[in-house]
């Protein structure tokens, strides 16, 4: 008999569903985002709940006259919603991909892996800079899979980590010195209220009296939601860092306009805002922290940058560049038997 499609759904259920494939997308990556990606990260039911509210903020939007959960989606919503939702289709598919040993040993070779699966499933960066034993990062494994999936794909192979005031210091001079030129960067801040957020930067850090950047500048908040902001188009003020000034400000910033930036941290390092009512200009961005004017908790911040891969290097076996298609096999539950059958070591000849 056939079954009756139904004619709406209920959004809790959905995002029900939603938190439910995230939370087992945890389950199935922990390991592997530890032993193969060298990230220590935790999480917490409250940030399964935030990924989920994320995913789902397109039908969250579109229906904003509710005033809670407990509303219907017709069919045709949800097929919308399910065409955009890229990141919602990769989590999905990593955890059935999983759940029911889609991968077999006859049809799948490494390059096959790398061309179909590094697109189809969920990613992490692979990190370095860091002894774990020292340092906790602000970041969760909810929020780093947001983050990734959000940045472009040449700029979310490798994180390294360039500053973390728990480990440098409270200093602004000790900042630069260690972000000045280094590339593109993830800047993360929380402020005393435990709100997180910050910014994704295209280029490097400079110290210059005026705005600089380009469109592939973000903001983006992490708690308390997940939400990535892109610019609007209305100007070009998407980074500013000066030091030793007496008439513009010092300090590091990105957003808005100078004296009411979108996010601010000022050169004392204690203190910072977010002047963005109703928004930044230049990314359509709310206010990110609990207050306009914040106190500085934390902060941290990452080069991100392209992954070369070992084999490309010289000499070496195809294998070794792979460790990507290796960590997604183990974490769809396959081993690489070709690890077997490895080229020679040129020295050993």
């Amino acid at each position: 008999a056939t079954i009756p499609r139904p004619e709406s759904i209920q959004f809790e259920a959905l995002l029900q569903l939603v938190e439910q494939l995230s939370e087992s997308l945890w389950m199935q990556m922990s390991r592997v985002a530890s032993n193969h990606y060298n990230w220590s990260l935790t999480c917490h039911p409250d940030s399964i709940k935030q990924l989920g509210t994320a995913l789902l903020e397109d039908l969250s939007v579109s229906n904003k006259n509710h005033d809670s959960n407990e509303f219907e989606l017709s069919e045709t919503e949800v097929e919308i919603w399910l065409l955009k939702a890229a990141l919602f289709r990769k989590i999905f598919d990593t955890v059935f991909f999983k759940c029911f040993n889609l991968i077999t040993d006859f049809n799948i070779t490494d390059a096959s892996a790398s061309s179909v699966l590094e697109h189809q499933l969920i990613q992490l960066p692979r990190v370095t800079g860091v002894n774990w034993n020292k340092f906790n990062t602000l970041l969760d494994f909810s929020s780093l899979v947001y983050l990734s999936h959000h940045l472009p794909k040449e700029l979310c192979a490798k994180w390294t980590l360039l500053f973390s005031s728990r480990l440098h210091g409270n200093s602004f001079s000790q900042l630069i010195s260690y972000i000045l030129n280094k590339g593109p960067t993830v800047l993360i801040i929380q402020d005393k209220d435990k709100h997180c957020f910050g910014g994704i930067t295209s280029c490097s850090w400079q110290l210059r009296p005026k705005f600089y950047g380009s469109h592939d500048c973000r903001l983006f908040s992490l708690r308390p939601n997940l939400a990535v902001y892109l610019p609007s188009g209305y100007n070009d003020h998407f980074m500013y860092m000066n030091q030793g000034q007496q008439t513009i400000p010092n300090g590091i910033g990105m957003g808005g306009q100078l004296h009411y930036f979108g996010l601010w941290i000022d050169d004392s390092f204690d203190t910072g805002h977010s002047k963005a009512i109703p928004r930044c200009t230049t990314y359509s961005s709310p206010q990110l922290s609990g207050q306009t004017e914040f106190q500085v908790d934390a902060i941290e911040v990452w080069s991100i940058q392209s992954l070369v891969p070992e084999a490309s290097q010289g000499g070496g076996s195809i294998l070794d560049g792979n460790a990507d298609t290796k960590a997604l096999l183990e974490m769809i539950g396959k081993e690489r038997h070709s690890d077997g059958f490895r080229n020679p070591d040129n020295e050993s000849l």
